[in-house]
């Protein structure tokens, strides 16, 4: 039974540390190279797979990044859905 645990709280241990391994950090010299007009896939090839997207309404979505400099910071990278270019960058912080 020791050994069934000890074997539980490795693999705990490996999946925590291979996730923070690939976690989508960005420095602030990699978003100074992000400009207005280039496209997703060119946001790829500089910051690397997102963390995630968030879908909005208004026909636009945001590929979501860590600061790795700030780690209640959030980067957002607004691109327009029909053109597939980024119409924006914006850091936040978060509130609580």
């Amino acid at each position: 039974m020791k050994n069934l645990n000890t074997l539980a709280l490795a693999s705990i241990a490996g999946v925590l540390l291979s996730s923070s391994a690939f976690a989508s950090t960005v420095s602030s010299n990699q978003l100074n190279s992000v400009k207005a007009g280039i496209s997703s896939s060119e946001v790829q090839q500089l910051l690397g797979k997102q963390e995630g997207t968030a879908n909005w309404n208004n026909g636009t979505r945001s590929l979501t990044y860590s600061l790795n400099s700030d780690a209640m910071a959030r980067v957002y990278v607004d691109i327009d859905n029909k053109t597939d270019k980024v119409i924006n960058v914006a850091i936040k912080k978060a509130d609580y």
